[in-house]
């Protein structure tokens, strides 16, 4: 089985979460809706041509490793935390967002060699508090999201971030696959 296979294989897997996603969750599908539509279209192109330019396998290997690692995420916190109660996933859906968005900024930063130790702490430090209350399904207090969005601020005071999900909506519409 090649990669463009096991991604196949891997979205038919998780086509019940998928669906669940799109249909009642739109803010936390919308993270992995553009990566599925690109990749879908380059495993399209491979079986047309049964080959692609370098720069869409790139961003296809790139794109199947973060939704693997999403998707999986997501399939956890829906499954364990949440019982598979879809609208109490819908319900923490903000603090779902967060999570990914700030794992994205700290693997930016990272890349980037802009993670110094003290931003990698603070940035574990809110991932563990958001996990915690996802586990335990506690009410979301609005000083908390404005504290993330300040710490967001903060940690990426140059602006050269743009989330992986923002990156695959730009090369959606660079392929017009809308």
């Amino acid at each position: 089985m090649n990669i463009y296979e096991d991604y196949t294989k891997y979205i038919l897997d998780n086509k019940t979460l998928l669906d669940a996603l799109q249909a009642n969750v739109p803010a936390v599908y919308v993270l992995v809706e553009d990566v599925i539509v690109v990749l879908d279209f380059i495993v399209g192109e491979i079986k047309k041509n049964s080959k692609v330019e370098e720069e869409l396998q790139d961003f296809f290997v790139a794109g199947y490793n973060y939704l693997t690692s999403i998707i999986n995420e997501m399939k956890i916190m829906y499954v364990d935390y949440f019982k598979s109660d879809i609208e109490l996933f819908a319900k923490y859906s903000q603090l779902i967002v967060y999570f990914f968005y700030i794992d994205d900024l700290k693997g930016h930063l990272d890349a980037s060699d802009k993670l110094t130790k003290e931003n990698k702490d603070l940035i574990d430090e809110i991932q563990l508090e958001i996990e915690r209350k996802l586990v335990r399904c506690e009410e979301i207090d609005s000083s908390r999201i404005d504290y993330y969005e300040n710490i967001i601020e903060q940690l990426d005071a140059d602006k050269s971030y743009h989330p992986i999900y923002t990156i695959y909506a730009m090369v959606r519409e660079e392929l017009h696959l809308y």
